[in-house]
């Protein structure tokens, strides 16, 4: 049924397990490379492995930050809407995830899903780090 339901699908988000799951590979990496022949455009969160991101024919694995969790509640529901929100606002994939990312490593080291710090100014501070590392600094 799942197999069925993925031809209609345009984006398809899922963590690592759940790719190993869908695509019966025991790797992270495989289960992307598998799915991206499933569907049009997917991406799969991968904790501290970072995620793996296939988007309009563009292709990224994009690291996390690094962080020590408090809770993960939250953590793929903040990436999928940082992500769209990313992609939605004519950031290249990489970037949009990088972004999520960065937007993730907040939420889980807070406890509850709800951001204490303001959105929109973790998402700039997202995008100045990553000029930033663009320019070596």
């Amino acid at each position: 049924a799942l197999h069925d339901a993925l031809q209609h699908c345009d984006l398809f988000f899922c963590n690592a397990p759940e790719a190993m799951a869908v695509t019966k590979k025991s790797d992270s990496s495989e289960a992307f490379e598998s799915l991206k022949e499933l569907v049009p455009n997917c991406v799969v969160t991968d904790g501290p492995h970072g995620a793996f991101v296939f988007y309009h024919g563009e292709q990224a694995h994009v690291p996390s930050f690094p962080c020590e969790p408090k809770d993960l509640t939250g953590a793929g529901d903040m990436f999928a809407g940082a992500f769209l929100y990313g992609i939605t606002h004519g950031y290249a994939p990489a970037v949009a995830a990088r972004g999520a990312n960065y937007l993730c490593m907040h939420v889980i080291t807070q406890i509850g899903a709800r951001l204490i710090e303001d959105a929109p100014t973790l998402w700039q501070d997202a995008l100045e780090d990553y000029r930033a590392d663009d320019v070596g600094g």
